[in-house]
């Protein structure tokens, strides 16, 4: 019996969730820069500081956006770990295996 893994699609799954991630800052930062032009422009009233205050909150480190962030950033360097210590342990076996002939 033995375990087979096909390593690479850890990488790949950690590439998809880098991206993930990188799609979800630049929608963040063009829906802040939204907001603030439309603060800045349009919306004048005491409504619009308080709408504008409750968005940047979603930017806090406290926010679930970015404890979200973070814990898909450390799943996927998880991932990237997990990749590496495969790919040694079947170079090992296969060294080791290839010492037995």
């Amino acid at each position: 019996m033995y375990i087979e893994i096909n390593h690479s699609k850890l990488g790949t799954c950690a590439n998809a969730i880098d991206d993930y991630i990188s799609f979800m800052k630049k929608h963040m930062d063009l829906s802040t820069d939204k907001v603030n032009k439309l603060v800045s422009n349009k919306w004048k009233h005491a409504d619009a500081l308080e709408f504008q205050n409750r968005w940047l909150k979603n930017l806090d480190s406290t926010s679930a956006t970015s404890r979200m962030r973070a814990s898909l950033q450390n799943y996927a360097s998880s991932l990237r770990y997990a990749e590496g210590q495969y790919k040694e342990a079947q170079a090992r076996a296969i060294n080791k295996a290839n010492s037995l002939y």
